[in-house]
């Protein structure tokens, strides 16, 4: 998948299915939010999972560079918690 994942921060419950299965992509903040720690940490099927995976959809693929859905920019929304890229 091209582009990045982007995380609703406002839709997010803290279930962890984004960890359990992309654990070196994904963690949690403070608050129990999902946040990207490593937007190359698991392969793109990895990180494509994680993403079909979360039960309220805070997370989603936005357009951009070809990447492979494995690196590239990681945003999240309502300018909560980190982002890394």
């Amino acid at each position: 998948m091209a582009g990045h994942v982007v995380i609703d921060r406002e839709l997010c419950l803290g279930s962890g299915m984004c960890l359990v299965y992309a654990p070196n992509t994904f963690a949690h903040d403070e608050q129990s939010k999902a946040v990207i720690v490593d937007p190359a940490g698991d392969s793109a099927e990895e990180i494509d999972t994680a993403v079909d995976a979360c039960p309220v959809g805070a997370l989603t693929w936005a357009p951009g560079d070809d990447t492979g859905g494995a690196t590239g920019d990681v945003s999240s929304t309502a300018g909560h918690g980190s982002t890394a890229g």
